[in-house]
């Protein structure tokens, strides 16, 4: 019963931020937030991305942003890959509604919110019994 609540709690987090504003879509580059807010030079080795907690969203026109519902390990794949994201911003936050990436000059979806809510809930009925 827990679980069941903690998952309608996230999944209602995520409903609220979303709904707050109409989606954009945003173009950059994904870097290490440390290296980027230091303004350094991002190395692209492992144990520089060892060392790195998060990554960044880096746009054309010089904004970061931190982008909060996707996953370390599908940023640090694209690492320097053409990135689109389309999602909700607040400052310099997003909640993606999905993850894009240039392969041979077209954008690729690699992650979206809507197929992430669906594995949690097949995971939790799957293993709840319901």
């Amino acid at each position: 019963m827990k679980k069941q609540i903690l998952i309608s709690v996230f999944i209602a987090f995520f409903a609220f931020m979303t709904s707050a504003a109409m989606a954009e879509t945003f173009n950059g580059t994904f870097s290490g937030a440390f290296c980027t807010f230091y303004s350094n030079t991002c190395l692209v080795s492992e144990g520089h991305i060892a060392l790195e907690k998060d990554f960044v969203l880096n746009t054309a026109d010089g904004k970061t942003y931190f982008v909060l519902n996707v996953d370390r390990s599908l940023k640090v794949r694209h690492l320097n890959d053409k990135i689109r994201i389309i999602g909700k911003v607040k400052n310099d936050l997003i909640i993606a509604e999905r993850v894009q990436v240039n392969k041979g000059g077209k954008y690729m979806t690699v992650w979206n919110m809507d197929a992430e809510v669906k594995e949690m809930n097949n995971w939790y009925n799957k293993f709840s019994g319901g």
